[in-house]
């Protein structure tokens, strides 16, 4: 009776689930689907002209940019990785979980504090002007933070901790007899780096600039501010003033191919190779001592002290000397909306995520198709997936108008498009992934010996997920709601092209008074959404400290 009752419980599943998975996925993906429609079935005047004059600048200027991007953050991020995962100095503790800082720090605000302090009328050139009487800008050579240049140094600073966590993982599962081995060999500590490690870590560097190169092709504020046009200020440009549906969604195929095409490569050039490192001992960190010790303290606490020690003090002195002109009323109205919006999709990107890894767990093969369509829209920059959610919304709207016209009760207005609804479904089609990453992480470590006795004991699958997968899976949801939360909190691009008339959350605040160089007003919302962004960040570095007590 029980295995019959078992059964019918797990016939009755199969037959529930596959609807609502495959409805949720195909609904994130949506986005992408009407934008390739749009794309290759309508053509726009403007394209030819766009094609004959600035289209090759922006490919030009969008590959300068990953590159330099993507090869500034290992400078910084894999040095930093080594030095903390094999060797003992002064802070190395503190500045261990320190290096993920910058990733609370949105880019546009580093961006907008270093041309503040680096620019003519900033208080670094304005000393310098002062101690050697130097006149003006034609006196000396300084360097320009309003290029190409000052765009990858901000992009790349904040990034990197996207390498160093990888890589840091990586040089931690190092075997330590491949070490002996190559030390006994008369291997110098360098060349055990260049010869043993680097190369073992090249699947987590590759991984790390292809999140870093994604990253970067979705920047808008960062690259608008120091105006470096490139294909997402075009998609932005060409919605904003020239209302051109067609070619935005054809600049936004581009994006697109332009994210496949790195992807493809980093999959191409790990292809035919094999990297095994099989832990037999426990690496073991060299203690450093007298120069090097500290040049060591010295590396790591420089990129710390660029990519967030200093924005962050220059944030909060800023915030404390304007306090008094900050707008409260404008500031708590923003405050709530950007709470409301990044509550509702990090809670909504972990429902989807635990019933999307749930029918996997059910139905292995099927379950994971549903689970990678539902992450695609991770690769997507936001202005793109905001282009395909404008497409999908606003033909809802017209379907619905169009009906309520023939049935007599006339225009009921655009429902979807232009509400809170639209940029929702924008952040939740991008960061779904993180959520679904997560728990499939979390569903891994649960021997499916669990179910088996669940369902033996006459638990139906319900009982099963609410009394078992969800106890079990409580840190993992959590990781996945504050990495989701922090996430749709910074989002700009997107939120600029979707939010509603007389809506403003704390990104497009921060970025409207930062273009327009009054930024004394955003200093203190900027720096609440630094302090917002810690919590994940160090729940981070706890779960990077957990995954390296668990190794053997």
């Amino acid at each position: 009776m029980k295995s019959n009752s078992t059964s019918n419980t797990l016939t009755g599943i199969a037959k529930a689930w596959p609807p609502l998975a495959w409805g949720l996925s195909l609904l994130l993906c949506a986005p992408i689907i009407a934008l390739l429609v749009v794309a290759f079935s309508d053509y726009s005047d403007n394209f030819r002209h766009l094609y004959d004059t600035v289209l090759f600048i922006y490919m030009r200027n969008s590959l300068i940019l990953l590159l330099g991007v993507c090869t500034m953050a290992v400078i910084w991020g894999v040095p930093s990785a080594w030095l903390i995962s094999r060797f003992e100095f002064p802070a190395r503790r503190i500045l261990r979980w320190a290096l993920l800082l910058p990733m609370a720090m949105p880019a546009y605000l580093v961006a907008f504090v270093y041309t503040d302090l680096l620019d003519y009328a900033g208080p670094i050139q304005i000393a310098l002007r002062d101690w050697f009487g130097w006149q003006n800008a034609s006196d000396y050579w300084f360097v320009d933070m309003r290029t190409m240049g000052g765009a990858i140094f901000v992009l790349s600073l904040v990034f990197s901790p996207y390498v160093y966590w990888l890589v840091s993982l990586n040089f931690s599962e190092q075997s330590q007899s491949l070490i002996h081995a190559a030390r006994l060999l008369g291997r110098s500590e360098a060349q055990v780096f260049y010869k043993v490690m680097l190369p073992l870590a090249r699947p987590a560097i590759a991984v790390g600039c292809t999140l870093v190169g994604m990253e970067t092709l979705a920047d808008y504020g960062t690259v608008a501010y120091f105006s470096v046009w490139h294909m997402t200020t075009a998609v932005y440009d060409t919605w904003l003033q020239l209302f051109d549906l067609p070619l935005a969604a054809k600049l936004s195929s581009l994006l697109l191919l332009f994210v496949v095409v790195l992807i493809t490569l980093e999959k191409r050039g790990r292809r035919h190779m094999r990297f095994y490192s099989e832990r037999q001992t426990p690496m073991l960190r060299v203690p450093l001592t007298g120069a090097k010790a500290w040049l060591a303290t010295a590396w790591c606490a420089l990129v710390v002290l660029l990519g967030f020690a200093l924005p962050a003090l220059w944030l909060s002195t800023q915030a404390v000397r304007y306090f008094a002109d900050t707008d409260w009323p404008a500031f708590a109205r923003m405050g709530i909306d950007t709470l409301k919006v990044a509550f509702s999709v990090a809670s909504m990107a972990v429902i989807i995520a635990f019933i999307l890894q749930g029918y996997a767990r059910l139905r292995p093969k099927r379950g994971n198709w549903t689970a990678r369509l539902a992450s695609l829209g991770y690769a997507i920059p936001g202005t793109v997936l905001a282009i395909g959610v404008l497409i999908v919304t606003t033909s809802i709207d017209h379907a619905i108008n169009a009906f309520t016209n023939a049935s007599g009760y006339g225009n009921v207005g655009l429902l979807l498009s232009g509400t809170l609804f639209a940029m929702a479904l924008a952040f939740s089609c991008r960061f779904a992934a993180i959520g679904i990453g997560a728990v499939d992480a979390g569903m891994s470590k649960m021997p499916h010996s669990y179910d088996d006795c669940a369902y033996l004991n006459g638990y139906s699958h319900s009982e099963t997920a609410r009394k078992i997968w969800l106890p079990l899976l409580r840190n993992s949801l959590l990781t996945a709601f504050l990495l989701i939360f922090l996430e749709s909190m910074k989002e700009l691009s997107a939120a600029l092209l979707l939010r509603p008339f007389n809506v403003e959350l704390l990104s497009t605040y921060i970025y409207q008074y930062m273009t327009a160089e009054r930024f004394e007003v955003a200093a203190l919302p900027a720096l609440l959404m630094v302090v917002i962004g810690l919590p994940p960040v160090l729940l981070l570095t706890y779960s990077m400290d957990k995954k390296n007590a668990q190794l053997p």
